[in-house]
C-alpha cells in the first residue's frame, strides 16, 4: 500500500476492544487484506452513522406524517370532515 504521509494528518488514532474471533474473521476478509483494517473499519463506521441518520429522518417523517399523529387528520375532524 503506497500512501502519502499527508494522508494521516486528518486522522486520529484510537484503541478499541474486540473479541479475538471477531478480529480474526475481520482480518481473514479479502477487503481487509486489500484496503487494510483501518480503512474497512472507517467505512463500517461511516455506513453505521449514515444508517442512524436515515433512521432518524425516517422517524421524524413518521412522527410528522404518520397515522398515529403529526400532521395527519385531527381525530376531532375525522368524525365530521374526513373524505
Amino acid at each position: 500500500m503506497d500512501i502519502d504521509a499527508t494522508y494521516f494528518t486528518n486522522m486520529k488514532a484510537i484503541q478499541i476492544m474486540m473479541e479475538p474471533r471477531l478480529l480474526a474473521d475481520l482480518d481473514a476478509t479479502e477487503e481487509v487484506r486489500r484496503k487494510g483494517r483501518s480503512a474497512v473499519l472507517r467505512q463500517a463506521v461511516a455506513e453505521y452513522l449514515q444508517r442512524r441518520r436515515n433512521d432518524e429522518i425516517r422517524e421524524g417523517y413518521r412522527r410528522a406524517y404518520g397515522v398515529d399523529g403529526g400532521l395527519g387528520i385531527h381525530p376531532a375532524w375525522s368524525a365530521c370532515c374526513a373524505p
